[in-house]
């Protein structure tokens, strides 16, 4: 549930990568990329040369472009158009997915990047039919990892999925878990 991708409303060429691997841990406001795009240069220009009504409406084509008020209040106070605009993290979290290349094109809503908070996991455990009546919403579970058997990690029962698998009679069970240190991987 905790998952942003990263992607532009405009097209563009990526001039510049900071983050450049997955598994990178990222801050909401890092900055991810630059990216040029001729659409985004002009849309700056006209803000920059518009007056009264007309700035309102150069300032709205440059919000629906996905830039921010902190980079439209930068342009104003520059007045000088950028030529690649600074694409920054939308939350805290890791980089679960790349697709970012320095130098490739990057068309609008293609996703770039994808960053999942990884602080909450969830775990899923598939249990026997006949214990289901043993398992309730809320909970307490405790996991232990083969690679860290004397640590143990305490979360809750969140959701009984509806269904059983009729080859292997068990119900998927999630439990959620915190997750400090990040010991919990997705995939485990």
């Amino acid at each position: 549930t905790s998952l942003a991708d990263v992607t532009t409303r405009f097209k563009g060429w990526i001039t510049k990568l900071y983050v450049d691997a997955t598994g990178q841990q990222v801050h909401k406001g890092d900055p991810l990329f630059e990216i040029y795009s001729p659409e985004l240069y002009s849309a700056q220009s006209d803000y920059l040369i518009a007056d009264g009504a007309m700035k309102a409406g150069a300032k709205m084509r440059l919000l629906n472009l996905n830039i921010s008020e902190d980079q439209i209040a930068e342009l104003e106070r520059s007045k000088k158009v950028k030529e690649a605009l600074t694409i920054k993290a939308p939350r805290d979290g890791i980089v679960v997915e790349k697709m970012a290349v320095e130098g490739q094109t990057a068309d609008d809503s293609m996703r770039l990047y994808r960053i999942a908070d990884l602080s909450l996991v969830w775990v899923q455990a598939q249990i026997y039919e006949q214990d289901l009546p043993f398992i309730q919403l809320g909970q307490d579970a405790e996991v232990t990892l083969s690679y860290l058997p004397d640590r143990k990690f305490q979360g809750r029962v969140t959701y009984v999925y509806p269904t059983v698998d009729e080859k292997t009679r068990t119900a998927r069970v999630r439990m959620e878990f915190h997750n400090p240190g990040y010991f919990l991987k997705p995939g485990m």
